[in-house]
């Protein structure tokens, strides 16, 4: 029995199985939104001002969290379970794209104790030392690698020959995608220009541009990675641009920026439809990568301009957009496929 076989086969192939493919995929997405929920959530708390040293384990929050860890660890155990009694060993039985998931879900189990531990013997965290806590770091590490598995597994049927489209198809990698960028950026929320306001009077221009470059890097190179190796359904890009920002946005308290968020998203999605449809395969990404962070940073600008809160000079917001499209267009340049020896695309 192949690989293969077992991502695909016995009644998965027919569209009966529902513990298989993308029916697997879409319930382990679901558990995902959930977990990264509570995440969220708990973020919020401490901002607003929840101390860690008096959280302790049980709170609602963390209930949300470790549920949805749970869900994700039964449902992948029920599944290798019973490729084993199909007689499958266990290499077999972990299904295309999940084996890191699996890795995932071990670093996550070890990392809650650890976390525990760590605290007993350093003390609680405060303030940014929570989010570059290395046992924090490990939740979010194992977290994500879990988180991903339905994107994994999407790409590797793309490798297969297979070709998803639409929101059925695509919809767990473009979920698990977001949500991972979300979990990114919620452990970076001290550098977000949503977070910081980057642009008013009270974030020097140093740390604002920092978190500007470093979060249209990660915007560009997620909408990146999955355009150009799948067709995304309508709204991906859109949403891949807002979720992120507008959680930041709400956990610092500046929920009035989403729907300028949205605005920018809308930009990005219209932008990428455009260029996919109109230009080859090597010119396209780099653009996609310049306009997709580069309204987003514009659209940030804009939003405080409007509020009558933009502090910063216009050489300053407006090298700020640059750059940003810079940072972008050049990973679009590296993702860009790479001319075959006569002059096509390489494999």
């Amino acid at each position: 029995m192949t690989e293969a076989t077992v991502t695909t086969g016995h009644a998965d192939s027919d569209g009966t199985d529902w513990l298989a493919g993308r029916r697997l995929d879409w319930l382990v997405t679901a558990c995902v939104c959930w977990g990264t929920a509570g995440l969220v959530l708990d973020v919020r708390s401490h901002v607003e001002g929840f101390s860690f040293a008096e959280e302790g384990f049980l709170t609602p929050e963390h209930a949300v969290i470790y549920s949805g860890f749970l869900a994700v660890a039964g449902l992948l155990a029920v599944v290798v379970q019973r490729e084993r009694w199909r007689g499958a060993d266990w290499r077999e039985a972990v299904p295309t794209g999940y084996g890191l998931g699996l890795v995932g879900l071990v670093l996550f189990a070890l990392a809650g104790p650890g976390d525990a531990l760590w605290h007993a013997t350093f003390g609680s965290e405060a303030n940014v030392e929570a989010l570059a806590s290395p046992t924090h770091l490990a939740l979010a590490s194992g977290g994500v690698l879990f988180c991903t598995s339905p994107l994994r597994a999407t790409l590797a049927r793309v490798h297969d020959g297979a070709e998803p489209r639409g929101w059925l198809a695509t919809g767990p990698l473009v979920l698990t995608s977001t949500l991972a960028a979300v979990v990114v950026t919620v452990f970076t929320v001290y550098a977000h220009p949503a977070f910081l306001l980057a642009g008013e009077g009270g974030v020097s221009a140093a740390h604002g541009l920092s978190g500007i470059l470093f979060h249209a890097a990660l915007v560009a190179a997620v909408v990146l990675f999955l355009s150009t190796r799948v067709t995304l359904p309508a709204g991906a890009v859109t949403l891949l641009v807002v979720v992120p920002a507008g959680a930041v946005a709400w956990l610092g308290g500046h929920v009035w920026l989403i729907p300028w968020y949205l605005a920018a998203g809308l930009v990005a999605e219209v932008a990428a439809t455009l260029a996919r449809r109109r230009l080859d395969h090597r010119r396209w990404p780099p653009l996609v990568g310049a306009v997709t962070p580069g309204a987003f940073v514009a659209v940030h600008f804009i939003a405080l301009a409007a509020r009558g809160s933009l502090s910063w000079t216009v050489h300053l917001w407006v090298g700020a957009v640059f750059l940003a499209a810079v940072v972008g267009g050049f990973l679009g340049l590296l993702s860009a496929p790479r001319p075959g020896p006569h002059g096509g695309a390489a494999d």
